[in-house]
């Protein structure tokens, strides 16, 4: 919550006329007379509306004043905006994380990284040597080349704190097949049904527009009940009568009938699906993901 800004120009002339009247006794205990017509009066009247004047001017605040307030804050000006522009500019940026302090601000710096374009960054504490592990994908989805993850951790380093110890790290990709037999209803075409059921399944997996829309989480297992959801979802299914999971690559650790379980820095990828559907001889296959 921010400071209330104070109102300097709170006090009006008849206000300051006033005030000094009150004080004329104790300060002048022969003067009696105060009255327009008497000179003193006059004379306070003029001072008021000096005063008044003065404070005024002391409740503004010029655009000079302002850009100076810029500079020190680190910020210019620029030609082409009014000063007003430039204000909003300056604390629409304040209110972007500058020093990386909770894990939510390494990931977002990690994305600002100049240069380089990060898609997802995940931030985890290493409570067993106590650094920040920044995970890390391109913009492209492949893993991280040395270079990119070098000018990661070359952002960061110059956000962290100064007692923050900290690593990127390139993700590991796993790759999920599903072979499953499933019942269609009638007076649904086959291929029709076929196409959303692939449509689904290469969204559904993939790392960076997978599972809720933001991409597949990092570390997350692949459950095959939920695989099973999702299919019985797309227009047309009846029911699944049938379904095997099937993994690999360097995240993972372990895929039974159940589920697949990867490493906390793997994202899943679409890998060859199969799905048989009754009634019907053909196969499904997506199309092979890229790594």
């Amino acid at each position: 919550m921010g400071l209330k800004v104070p109102r300097l120009d709170d006090v009006t002339f008849a206000q300051l006329v006033e005030e000094a009247r009150k004080r004329i006794p104790q300060y002048a205990p022969e003067w009696t007379d105060y009255n327009l017509h008497d000179p003193g009066i006059t004379i306070v009247e003029l001072l008021a509306w000096l005063v008044e004047m003065q404070v005024f001017y002391l409740d503004q605040i010029t655009e000079k004043h302002y850009g100076k307030f810029l500079k020190l804050l680190g910020e210019e000006r620029k030609p082409t905006e009014t000063i007003d522009e430039a204000i909003m500019r300056v604390q629409k940026n304040r209110n972007k994380p500058y020093r990386a302090v909770t894990l939510a601000d390494f990931e977002y710096i990690a994305k600002e990284t100049p240069g380089v374009k990060v898609a997802r960054a995940k931030a985890v504490w290493n409570k067993d040597d106590g650094k920040v592990e920044v995970i890390v994908v391109p913009e492209n989805g492949k893993t991280a080349t040395e270079k990119f993850r070098k000018e990661v951790h070359w952002q960061l380093d110059e956000h962290r704190l100064l007692t923050t110890q900290i690593e990127v790290l390139c993700h590991e990709t796993v790759r999920v097949s599903i072979q499953a037999d499933i019942k269609i209803n009638p007076h649904y075409s086959a291929s029709d049904v076929r196409q959303r059921l692939d449509d689904m399944l290469e969204v559904f997996f993939d790392p960076l527009r997978g599972y809720d829309g933001f991409g597949w989480p990092f570390g997350r297992s692949v459950y095959a009940s939920e695989v099973c959801a999702r299919i019985f979802d797309v227009e047309g299914v009846d029911c699944v009568q049938s379904l095997i999971l099937s993994a690999e690559g360097p995240g993972l650790i372990e895929c039974n009938k159940e589920k697949v379980e990867i490493r906390r820095n793997a994202l899943i990828d679409s890998g060859v699906h199969r799905i048989q559907i009754a009634g019907d001889q053909t196969s499904m296959q997506d199309r092979d993901a890229v790594i």
